[in-house]
């Protein structure tokens, strides 16, 4: 008895099909959009930059403390060394907080947000309120 050729069936949804030679692999949706953005081409997410922040301000006010506290030492020593250490150290708290508050650079949609604000210092009432008031 001879079989009946088996009808060739089409693949399960999601399942892989033997590529023909010479042929592109099948893309997906996310493929067809463009490349996908690398990992290390995201942006941090709010709470690590905060936590970044943080860091850098507590690691310049341990250096701040201690060069205040080594100058200081230093000075009833070595007067020279210990007040260029203490004119080192002294604005330091100062940097720490500017580079702590600092948030890194601006997305281009708040940047375009923020400069079209700084564009329009008056109100234009033609585009602000649909027409003109009356001064009559």
């Amino acid at each position: 008895m001879r079989r009946a050729p088996a009808r060739s069936r089409a693949p399960a949804r999601g399942a892989r099909t033997p590529a023909r030679p010479g042929a592109d692999p099948p893309l997906s949706a996310r493929a067809r959009r463009g490349d996908p953005p690398l990992i290390t081409d995201a942006e941090p997410s709010p709470e690590e930059r905060l936590r970044r922040r943080k860091r850098t301000y507590v690691v310049i006010m341990v250096i701040h403390i201690v060069g205040f506290g080594v100058g200081g030492a230093l000075y009833e020593v070595a007067r020279e060394i210990g007040l260029v250490l203490l004119l080192v150290t002294i604005p330091l708290p100062w940097i720490a907080v500017v580079l702590a508050n600092d948030d890194g650079p601006l997305s281009p949609r708040k940047l375009r947000r923020r400069r079209a604000a700084r564009g329009r210092t008056e109100l234009d009432p033609e585009r602000d309120m649909g027409s003109p008031p009356d001064r009559s």
